[in-house]
């Protein structure tokens, strides 16, 4: 069994509304785009289907062997309390 937590949205993407304000400065002075500064996104759905499908070999998602237990909440983000952010809470569990 292996569980974590980190930063998802509800649809999987990548991500540069939560980029910093030092960081736009600095991709603007650079003459770089936000692209290259952005963060890739899980969505609980994406998630398992990577693990079931991609890192255990299931099909179509419903391989009885693995499962992923993925939970989307947005939360009040600790650095800046006038943000939120969607943070998914997951445990896989290979049976």
């Amino acid at each position: 069994m292996i569980f974590g937590r980190h930063c998802a949205l509800p649809v999987k993407r990548f991500d540069v509304e939560g980029l910093f304000q030092s960081t736009i400065d600095r991709a603007k002075a650079e003459r770089k785009s936000l692209s290259e500064f952005s963060t890739f996104c899980h969505s609980p759905e994406g998630w398992r289907k990577l693990w079931i499908e991609d890192v255990f070999g299931g099909i179509d998602g419903k391989d009885e062997r693995v499962k992923v237990d993925a939970k989307l909440t947005l939360e009040k983000d600790t650095i800046n309390p006038e943000w939120n952010e969607w943070i998914m809470k997951w445990c896989i569990a290979r049976l």
